[in-house]
């Protein structure tokens, strides 16, 4: 059955295997044979890990930007072909006006589009985490990273800019988008950094980019997102999306080869819903699951499964759906009327099982009687394991001693594999245990846990 109760014994502590604190928190992991690679911010730096499945720091493997250029943040984090990339923003320092940032060595970024520029960057780095290049695009306002996915020939990244004043470096020159001061774009690059091809979806006041996944049975690049188009149909690329009810989502599909829109589907319902940031993935046969949070009345998505549970106005709880390119195929909902559920990480292994991670307040109602539940007035966070039919098969509580946010998960190839959660803590957290106390500001963690029984 679609959609049904969860199993019973499916609330349960989650079991830790090992744990480690570094920097100031985690943002994206990447599970691999061997071990786990993660994306590590600091104040004002970033650094790449990699972690042995037995929990020591591979020697073998590290990448960390230089302390002096200014403010550097890493966002996204993919492997493929024997490359790690890595997207991010970086901010000179004031003093520096002249100043271009450098990731490490060799790797400048180059796109300056005024005198206080916040450029955004993707780069790739080599077996050993030594950067090979990096590509970066400043807009006259700002730019956002927004997604990245890549393959062993084809590394796509998604950004927002706003200001017409737009610099990109290499050879993917971005244009000013008519009519609008704003544009969610997509860049195809190859292994050596040549652009591809480039696309824009649309202003960003009516189009979110929020992940992009590659689907390498159909060479495409599937980009999920959410819209608002109050007063008519929105065009991407020359392609509809209905009137929205209020925040609706899509899947576009792009051809990896050149970047054609091959396939665009609305899932419309009542209401306002928007996807999370790092909240969609490719599940085996092409499906996309897709995570994210509403608020408002409950309401169902049209479909066979029971309706969202309610939210408060002010408050959000979280969805999880899965799509095909003919549409919806299952809806599932859950939180409260009290308190923030939020979704901030989406991810499958290869038997088709789905891992989402997220904020947890208040209580989830997962049916047959059980419930996730936080420490009043603290936030956690959850785990939840679903079937490919959207069926709980786990779900965990993670609380500590403070907050807990679980920003990343990544799973082993099947359910009963080990699997690491990664993110950031304060105080004492059972999954992560240390001979010293947690710094008072938080700390970033990942650990590796027990699969599913």
């Amino acid at each position: 059955a679609l959609c049904s109760s969860a199993r019973e014994g499916a609330a349960r502590p989650p079991s830790g295997l090992w744990g480690q604190l570094a920097g100031d928190h985690i943002i994206d992991i990447e599970a691999h044979e061997g071990g786990v690679t993660a994306l590590v911010n600091g104040e004002t730096s970033f650094s790449v890990a990699r972690w042995n499945e037995s929990g020591s720091l591979a020697d073998d493997f590290r990448m960390e930007t230089p302390a002096q250029p200014g403010d550097l943040s890493g966002e996204h984090l993919a492997m493929a072909g024997g490359l790690a990339y890595v997207t991010g923003t970086a901010r000179p320092l004031d003093n520096m006006k002249l100043g271009i940032p450098l990731l490490a060595a060799g790797c400048e970024l180059t796109a300056r589009a005024s005198d206080s520029p916040k450029p955004s960057f993707v780069a790739a780095l080599d077996e050993r985490g030594s950067c090979r290049w990096a590509w970066s695009v400043d807009a006259e306002s700002t730019t956002t990273p927004l997604g990245l996915a890549a393959t062993p020939d084809r590394v796509v990244f998604a950004f927002s800019r706003a200001g017409q004043s737009v610099t990109s470096s290499a050879s993917c020159i971005l244009d000013d988008v008519i009519g609008a001061k704003t544009s969610a774009d997509l860049v195809a690059l190859d292994t050596a950094g040549a652009c591809r091809w480039r696309r824009s979806l649309g202003p960003t006041d009516a189009v979110r980019i929020a992940e992009i996944v590659v689907d390498p049975t159909n060479m495409e690049v599937v980009v999920v997102g959410d819209y608002e188009a109050p007063d008519e149909p929105l065009l991407v690329q020359r392609q509809p999306l209905p009137i929205s009810q209020g925040s609706d989502l899509f899947v576009a599909r792009f051809r990896l080869l050149d970047g054609d829109l091959q396939d665009l589907v609305p899932i419309n319902a009542p209401g306002s819903q928007s996807v999370a940031r790092h909240g969609a993935a490719l599940l085996p046969g092409g499906d996309v699951v897709i995570g994210g949070t509403y608020r408002g009345p409950s309401f169902d998505f049209d479909d066979d499964c029971a309706p969202l549970p309610p939210a408060a106005d002010a408050l959000e709880n979280i969805f999880i759906v899965r799509a095909s390119r003919d549409g919806l195929v299952w809806s599932r909902g859950f939180g409260d009327v009290a308190e923030d559920q939020l979704v901030a990480n989406v991810d499958v292994d290869t038997d088709g099982s789905i891992y989402v991670t997220g904020q947890l307040e208040g209580e989830m109602d997962l049916g047959g009687g059980m419930k996730l539940a936080a420490p009043a007035g603290q936030i956690s966070s959850f785990l939840l394991v679903l079937s490919g039919k959207g069926n709980v098969l786990s779900a965990s509580e993670l609380i500590g001693e403070a907050t807990v946010g679980a920003w990343a998960v990544a799973p082993g190839p099947t359910l009963r594999d080990p699997l690491y959660l990664a993110g950031e803590i304060e105080g004492d957290f059972k999954l992560v245990p240390s001979d010293r106390p947690t710094a008072q500001s938080g700390e970033g963690f990942i650990a590796r846990l027990a699969g599913v029984p």
